[in-house]
């Protein structure tokens, strides 16, 4: 999945190949998901607020790559993905009912995780915000994750404040 137009394969590390197709038999088109138009659809207004050195993110590469995450999710060629709960059998993975199940569990993406990436193109181009950069100086480690939802709103006011005035509220 990709979420920057531009970038296709590109920022793809790890020389190997992907062990999950992009999309699925048709299932669902990858190189329409994302695009600007498409994603404009539901807002105008894209703004990447990233932290390039955020420890979280910095893992979630050799996760991203670990999918399917196994032994419970699978993917073949055959039948696209799917999930073995076990006992029950394989039951098939639809985009159009699961969607965040496969991205979440099944679906490597092809790009890095939008949160850690600074100049991405598409629909967040020219739309950022670096949350290590003053007046925000989040850290590398884990205060820096998720500082704007896990500290006091009166000690996050200038994030909230350029949140409001990024989105022109």
């Amino acid at each position: 999945m990709v979420y920057d137009d531009g970038a296709g394969d590109k920022l793809y590390e790890g020389g190997d190949g992907w062990t999950t197709a992009n999309g699925t038999a048709g299932k669902l088109d990858p190189d329409n998901y994302f695009k600007q138009a498409t994603m404009q659809l539901a807002t105008p207004t894209y703004i990447n607020f990233f932290n390039p050195q955020d420890y979280a993110l910095r893992s979630w590469w050799t996760n991203n790559r670990m999918k399917p995450d196994g032994p419970t999710y699978d993917f073949t060629m055959d039948h696209g993905f799917e999930r073995d709960p076990i006992l029950g059998g394989l039951v098939e993975l639809h985009f159009e009912g699961d969607r965040y199940e496969i991205f979440a569990y099944c679906m490597e993406s092809r790009v890095r995780a939008l949160g850690a990436s600074a100049s991405v193109n598409g629909a967040f181009a020219g739309q950022e915000v670096n949350l290590m950069a003053a007046p925000f100086n989040y850290e590398a480690e884990h205060p820096g994750h998720s500082k704007q939802f896990r500290s006091h709103i009166q000690a996050q006011r200038q994030y909230w404040q350029r949140v409001l005035d990024r989105f022109g509220l």
